[in-house]
């Protein structure tokens, strides 16, 4: 079960581990945006947990009570099969793992593979629309559609940080504030929350590593959903940059969620609320070719979760 951050420190001694030799820290620093390339292959490891305290009440009187929890774990590999000028317009996608578990009342629950779990697709952006199509030949299901949907929403839009960030020059001590309509296509609550009311960037260190030079930079946030179920969340967290060319090496967000509902009206209308928190982490990494195919025990000993 993934947990709450106790040191959001974690990403520097990631770097320490996987990046090489440290040199001393710049108190500023300038991005330089450079477009992926085709071919580009690159692995992405993403933990998401909510939970949830939620209550329905009707006329002040609480009627039910329950404390949800969902958590996602997904590990895939993408490669750049095709591009229009610095935007990826089509990608291949492998999902060696997609697991979801759903806690009531914290009741013990197994995690359940997605739809998309252990496959391969090739994604293709077509003006509005995403083309999915499977490795194997086979038509995707509905299902797999609208996760990939979700997943995948980045292909075929411009690089909304790199854009951006490039040329920007962050001083430690100053704030930058990133316009509500960026911050959007930035982090995808274009349609998962609606309103990204604030968000601020701030840098926190500089490192010089043997395979590049690397930011991190502290970020608050606050996002609104202006349709019902009503959901507010306040959450900070920071991210890793390499600076050289504005690619994500992780990042890592948590903070309180609040949602409320009407449902019904007069006398007969409830009440749905529910306050909770949400963590999310992700890591990534850059690999020199196209993973081996999975194997079948592979399949049996994927991970439910990479933190406990």
């Amino acid at each position: 079960m993934l947990v709450a951050f106790a040191h959001r420190r974690w990403l520097v001694v990631l770097l320490a581990m996987s990046l090489g030799r440290m040199a001393t820290a710049a108190e500023s620093c300038q991005f330089r945006f450079v477009p992926a390339r085709i071919g580009e292959v690159s692995c992405q490891e993403l933990d998401f947990l909510i939970d949830l305290k939620l209550t329905i009440s009707h006329e002040g009187r609480e009627l039910y009570k329950s404390v949800k929890s969902v958590e996602r774990v997904q590990t895939r590999w993408t490669q750049v099969l095709a591009m229009q000028q610095d935007v990826v317009t089509q990608v291949a996608v492998r999902f060696d793992v997609a697991k979801e578990t759903q806690i009531s009342d914290n009741r013990p629950a197994e995690p359940i593979d997605e739809p998309v779990a252990r496959r391969t697709y090739t994604i293709t952006r077509s003006g509005q629309d995403l083309l999915v199509s499977s490795s194997d030949g086979s038509t995707p299901s509905q299902e797999e559609a609208e996760y990939l949907a979700r997943a995948m929403d980045t292909v075929g839009r411009p690089n909304a940080l790199g854009r951006f960030l490039h040329g920007r020059e962050f001083v430690r001590g100053k704030s930058i504030d990133v316009p509500p309509e960026i911050a959007r296509e930035i982090f995808g609550f274009r349609d998962a929350v609606g309103e990204v009311a604030s968000l601020t960037l701030a840098l926190s260190e500089t490192h010089a590593t043997t395979r590049g030079n690397y930011a991190l930079l502290d970020a608050k946030m606050t996002a609104r959903s202006p349709e019902e179920p009503h959901m507010a969340m306040r959450i900070e967290g920071q991210m890793q940059l390499d600076i050289d060319t504005c690619r994500v090496v992780g990042f890592v967000w948590e903070g309180p969620v609040t949602l409320s509902d009407k449902r019904g009206e007069g006398a007969e209308a409830m009440m749905l609320s529910g306050a909770g928190s949400l963590a999310v982490e992700m890591r990534s990494k850059r690999a020199a070719a196209w993973p081996a195919p999975l194997k079948a025990n592979d399949y049996a000993s994927s991970p439910s979760s990479s933190r406990k």
